[in-house]
């Protein structure tokens, strides 16, 4: 909010500015430098504005820029869609490794195969192979 003032205030400061450079009044406000400095910058909002209208005017290019967009956007929606998924898969895949730990240690204790499936949720087969 504040630097919406302040923004504000200078685009106030630089109409009354430029206002008073059009009607022929002079202030020593700034030098000569700086008053070149000025209009050059002008220009140069000029050039990028005289630019951004050919651009918003070729229609062929804003439907290419629209493309590029939706590539973009669709790709990063397959990276998230991608990372959730490995990430779901790599949760998994460590409860499974973690469930296979305990069977094996359960095993050593001389705890029964089927309590072993019964607190793990691994397969016969799975803690045979242990």
């Amino acid at each position: 909010m504040k630097n919406e003032v302040s923004l504000d205030r200078e685009s106030h400061a630089s109409k009354i500015f430029f206002n008073s450079l059009k009607k022929g009044k002079s202030y020593d406000i700034l030098n000569k430098n700086e008053m070149e400095e000025l209009f050059k910058m002008n220009e140069e909002i000029r050039d990028v504005d005289a630019i951004a209208k050919k651009i918003l005017e070729d229609e062929e290019l804003m439907n290419a820029i629209d493309r590029m967009e939706m590539a973009i956007v669709d790709e990063k929606l397959k990276l998230e869609f991608a990372y959730e998924n490995g990430e779901k898969s790599g949760i998994e895949k460590g409860q499974k490794e973690n469930s296979k730990e305990i069977a094996k240690n359960l095993l050593n204790k001389g705890i029964d195969i089927n309590t072993i499936i019964e607190v793990t949720k691994l397969s016969k087969e799975e803690i045979e192979n242990l």
